[in-house]
C-alpha cells in the first residue's frame, strides 16, 4: 500500500497542473509548400522538409494562427486551397510566398521574385465552345461559385500569388450570417483568365482590404455562353455582397478586360472603393446596387476601348441602383452614398441611375452626392436618371462634363425636387442647353461650349482648359462673373493610357486598424472642381467666366 505525505502531494499537484498549462498551450506554425521538390510525407515544417501539394494543406492545417507559404515561381496545377481555420488579432493567419536564401533558410519574397502560382481547369486558350471548362465532377474548383483559394476563418491575410485559369473564382471569402467572420487582407494579387468572378466577399463578412490587385480574363463563363455555366448568374470583379456593415475597403486595383462589372457593392454597407481603375469590361465598371453609405473616390474608369467585351454604349462609369431581386432579406436602399473625384471616359454614361418596379413598390430610395468627377468622351449622355419615385436626394456638383458628339445630349433626367444639380461645367458641342430635358433646370449651372477645338481624341497635349470654352448666351451664369478655380487644366495630363490620377494620400494604419483605415476617407476634402491632383496642379487664381458664345 503506497502512502503520500503532504509535502509530496504538493509537490505532484504542483507538477501536473504546471505540465496541463504547458500542454494546453497551442503555439502556431508555418508550413512550406515547394511544387517541384517537396513531398506530402515530409513535416512541412521547413523549406528542406516541404510539402508537395495544397491538399496536404487542406487535409492538414487547422491550428489557430498557422500560416501556409508557397515556395516562389512554383506552380500548383489543377489545385485550390481552403483556408477553414483563424488567426487572432494578434497572430492573423499569413497565406504566401516564401523564398530560399544561400543558407538554406526561409525569407520573405521580394517584389522581384516569381509568385507561386496556384492553376484550376480553365484551360488557358479558350474558344468559343464547351471545351474550356473539363468534366465538372474534376473541375478545379469544383463548382462555378468557388474559389482557388476559398476563405472561411477570421483575421486571414492572402498576399503575392498568381491565381489562373479558375473553373470557378480567382479568390471567395465565405461568411454567413449565422456564423459572421471578420478581419481580412487580400494583397498583391495577379489573377487572369477566370470562369466567373475575380473575388468574392460575403455574406456579412466585415473588416477587411483588397488592395493591390492586378486581374483580367474573367466571366468566361457568361461570355462564351458555356453551357455548364448557363444559371451561374451575372459575374463581377471584385464583389462585396450581402454585407450589412461591411467596412470594406477596396483600394489601388486594376480590373480590366472583362464580362461583368469591374467592382460591385450588392445589398451591402460601408464599402469604400478608392484609388481603383477599371474599363474594358461588359457593364459598369463601378456598381452599387442596394448599396448604402458608401464611398467611390480617386477612381477611374472607361468603355470597352477593345470592342471585344461589346454593349459599350449601354453602361455608365458608376451606376446607383436598386434591383429587383423579390424578397431578398438583405435588401437595402441604395442612400447615403458619396461619388467624387473620379476620371470617367468611354461609356455610354458618366452616372446612371434609377430602380426597378419591385424595389420601388418596396419603398426602397435612392439618393447619393456626386461631385468633384470628370466625365469625358462619353458615348451617349453625361447623366441618365430615370426614377423619381422615392428619391431620397440627389446632389450633382461641381463636376466637369464635356462629351462632344455624344448621342443624346447632356443628360435625362425627370423633374423633381430631390434632383438637384449645381456649378457643374457643361460642354457638349450643341447638346447644352439650359434645361437638361425640358422640365428640369440646371440651376446655376454654367453652360459652356467648346470654342477653340474638338476633343475627339484625348491625349496629353489634347486637353480642355478653362480658356477652350466660353458661355452660352442663354447661360444662367451669363454675365454673374461666376469663378471657376480649374486649378491647372480641367483634365489630367495623359489621360490615355489611364494611369496618371494620383489619388490622395490615404492614411497608412496597421492590419488590425481597419477600421481606422475605412474612416480615413473622411479626412479629405472635395476638389473646387473635377477630378484634379491637387499635388500635380497646384491652385490657381480663380478664372472667371463671364462672355458670351
Amino acid at each position: 500500500m503506497f502512502t503520500f505525505d503532504s509535502k509530496t502531494m504538493r509537490t505532484l499537484l504542483v507538477t501536473f497542473c504546471v505540465t496541463a498549462f504547458l500542454t494546453s498551450q497551442v503555439f502556431a506554425s508555418t508550413y512550406y509548400v515547394d511544387a517541384t521538390f517537396g513531398s506530402d510525407a515530409n513535416s512541412g515544417l521547413s523549406p528542406s522538409q516541404a510539402w508537395q501539394s495544397l491538399g496536404k494543406v487542406n487535409g492538414t492545417v487547422r491550428g489557430a494562427g498557422d500560416d501556409v507559404l508557397l515556395r516562389s515561381g512554383r506552380i500548383f496545377h489543377d489545385q485550390s486551397m481552403s483556408i477553414g481555420w483563424s488567426g487572432t488579432e494578434s497572430d492573423w493567419v499569413n497565406i504566401g510566398c516564401f523564398t530560399v536564401n544561400t543558407s538554406g533558410t526561409a525569407a520573405e519574397c521580394s517584389a522581384s521574385d516569381p509568385k507561386p502560382e496556384i492553376n484550376g481547369t480553365l484551360e488557358p486558350h479558350c474558344a468559343q465552345a464547351d471545351t474550356c471548362v473539363r468534366n465538372r465532377s474534376g473541375a478545379v474548383p469544383s463548382t462555378e461559385y468557388g474559389g482557388l483559394i476559398e476563405v472561411w476563418g477570421n483575421y486571414i491575410a492572402v498576399r503575392n500569388l498568381t491565381l489562373r485559369d479558375s473553373g470557378g473564382r480567382a479568390i471567395a471569402l465565405n461568411s454567413d450570417v449565422t456564423q459572421p467572420r471578420h478581419h481580412f487582407i487580400v494583397e498583391n494579387i495577379v489573377a487572369n483568365h477566370l470562369s466567373t468572378d475575380i473575388i468574392t466577399i460575403g455574406t456579412h463578412y466585415k473588416h477587411g482590404i483588397v488592395r493591390n490587385v492586378t486581374a483580367s480574363e474573367y466571366g468566361l463563363c457568361e461570355l462564351y455562353r458555356y453551357s455548364q455555366c448557363i444559371g451561374v448568374g451575372w459575374p463581377g470583379g471584385i464583389v462585396v455582397f450581402d454585407s450589412p456593415n461591411s467596412m470594406i475597403l477596396i483600394e489601388n486595383n486594376l480590373v480590366h478586360d472583362g464580362f461583368g462589372e469591374a467592382y460591385d457593392c450588392l445589398r451591402s454597407s460601408h464599402v469604400v472603393m478608392r484609388g481603383n481603375r477599371g474599363g474594358n469590361v461588359h457593364s459598369n465598371p463601378y456598381y452599387l446596387d442596394h448599396c448604402s453609405n458608401s464611398v467611390v473616390e480617386n477612381n477611374i474608369a472607361w468603355g470597352d476601348l477593345s470592342g471585344r467585351w461589346g454593349a459599350n454604349r449601354a453602361f455608365a462609369g458608376v451606376n446607383v441602383h436598386n434591383e429587383d431581386y423579390g424578397n431578398l432579406s438583405t435588401l437595402r436602399s441604395s442612400i447615403n452614398n458619396i461619388i467624387r473625384n473620379n476620371l470617367i471616359t468611354g461609356v455610354g454614361y458618366c452616372l446612371d441611375s434609377g430602380q426597378f418596379d419591385g424595389s420601388i413598390q418596396r419603398g426602397f430610395q435612392v439618393g447619393f452626392h456626386f461631385y468633384g468627377n470628370t466625365c469625358v468622351g462619353l458615348q451617349r449622355r453625361n447623366v441618365s436618371i430615370y426614377s423619381t419615385t422615392n428619391v431620397d436626394r440627389i446632389l450633382i456638383q461641381n463636376n466637369i462634363f464635356h462629351s462632344p458628339g455624344s448621342m443624346e445630349g447632356s443628360c435625362s433626367v425627370p423633374n423633381s425636387s430631390s434632383i438637384q444639380f449645381e456649378s457643374n461645367l457643361w460642354g457638349d458641342d450643341g447638346y447644352a442647353s439650359a434645361k437638361c430635358n425640358s422640365s428640369t433646370d440646371l440651376r446655376q449651372d454654367p453652360l459652356l461650349v467648346n470654342s477653340l477645338a474638338s476633343f475627339a481624341q484625348l491625349n496629353s497635349t489634347n486637353l480642355p482648359r478653362a480658356s477652350s470654352f466660353a458661355l452660352l448666351t442663354n447661360s444662367p451664369a451669363l454675365g454673374r462673373g461666376t469663378p471657376v478655380n480649374t486649378g491647372g487644366p480641367l483634365l489630367i495630363a495623359d489621360l490615355i493610357p489611364f494611369d496618371s490620377l494620383v489619388k490622395d494620400v490615404r492614411c497608412e494604419v496597421s492590419a488590425v486598424g481597419l477600421l481606422q483605415d475605412f474612416y480615413c476617407v473622411n479626412r479629405k476634402e472635395p476638389p473646387s472642381l473635377g477630378a484634379l491632383d491637387r499635388a500635380k496642379y497646384p491652385p490657381r487664381p480663380p478664372v472667371v467666366i463671364n462672355s458670351g458664345g
